[in-house]
């Protein structure tokens, strides 16, 4: 599992978002954000898009893991990012700037 492309924002819950990589797999999530509210425990928010229902707003996310996987997830993702084993993210020169 590899962390890639991390990028702190802190603005609001939202404290950073990352691509995670599973080259075992083939398979890569972008778009993961770390989330944290008040003195509550952060936690990862998959990729998601907002909806409406009925007159509320809600969300719906496009990779779901249960509860304890998802744990276990965000354990290991929260190790790496605390020991500084990832790739920051790095803006991508536009080819109209070559």
């Amino acid at each position: 599992m590899e962390i890639k492309n991390y990028k702190e924002i802190n603005s609001g819950c939202l404290k950073a978002t990352f691509d995670l990589i599973f080259p075992k797999m083939g398979m890569t999530i972008k778009g993961i954000a770390i989330m944290k509210k008040g003195d509550r425990q952060k936690w990862l928010n998959m990729p998601n898009r907002q909806y409406e229902l009925n007159g509320e707003k809600k969300r719906i996310s496009f990779v779901y893991f249960e509860r304890d996987k998802k744990e276990i997830l965000e354990k290991h993702c929260f190790e790496k990012i605390e020991k500084g084993e990832f790739s920051a993210f790095e803006p991508k020169k536009d080819f109209i700037d070559e």
